[in-house]
């Protein structure tokens, strides 16, 4: 019995990469034979030599391989992706162990770049419309399939153009206050939409019904009693 060799992959979530992740990813493949590094159809020796000539920039692909195992990254504004052509325990341990490193710079919360979810979303905006229990929430329909909306473009534009956000910095300082907090705004910002919905949500189901007085008034006893 023979174990055949196979290719493995895996396609991560948009990630948000400095020069410090790739030193950590490089150091994974010390030693390995061809070791290269592409940024933008130019080749470089290491990430220092990266650095001095990058520093301060945004890098639209990043492309990192090596041989024996054959493995490759390859980062751009439409994919992020971790390839090797083997099975062996070797190329396995590389292949996870850099997918497990990588996968901590990827965008958070991972769940808003989670495309099952979006649809998962948009198909309970339509079962509203279709249930008569929930007929008295129509208006719900309505906010979910505007956040619904707002979600896919917003997918739409990191797929298409920022999906590996990869900056080159000096690898020393701190990054800006942004930088640093983009994903915590994010989450705020979604957050805050999802309170107001819930809000909305609450303040129309606690709304006590509005009583209808059938009593006739005086005024209109007047009018039926001169018929």
């Amino acid at each position: 019995m023979e174990r055949l060799d196979k290719s493995q992959s895996h396609s991560f979530q948009p990630v948000r990469v400095q020069t410090k992740v790739i030193k950590e990813m490089l150091t994974y493949l010390e030693g390995r034979e061809r070791l290269e590094i592409i940024a933008d159809d130019v080749r470089y020796e290491s990430a220092n030599e990266l650095v001095q000539d990058r520093c301060n920039t945004r890098v639209k692909e990043l492309k990192i391989t090596a041989q024996s195992p054959y493995i490759s990254l390859v980062l751009n504004q439409y994919k992020a992706r971790l390839y090797t052509d083997s099975s062996s325990a070797e190329a396995t341990g590389l292949f996870v162990t850099i997918r497990g490193h990588l996968r901590r710079y990827e965008a958070k919360p991972r769940i808003f770049y989670n495309y099952c979810w979006m649809m998962a979303l948009l198909i309970i905006s339509s079962l509203i419309l279709y249930f008569p229990f929930l007929s008295s929430y129509q208006f719900l329909r309505i906010y979910i399939s505007m956040f619904a909306v707002a979600w896919v473009f917003l997918w739409g534009y990191v797929s298409i153009t920022r999906y590996s956000d990869v900056y080159i910095d000096d690898g020393v300082g701190e990054p800006g206050f942004f930088s640093r907090n983009k994903d915590t705004i994010v989450v705020g910002t979604v957050t805050a939409i999802i309170g107001a919905i819930v809000g909305s949500v609450l303040t129309k189901a606690l709304e006590p019904p509005k009583l209808i007085d059938k009593r006739l008034s005086p005024t209109t006893k007047s009018i039926d009693g001169r018929r």
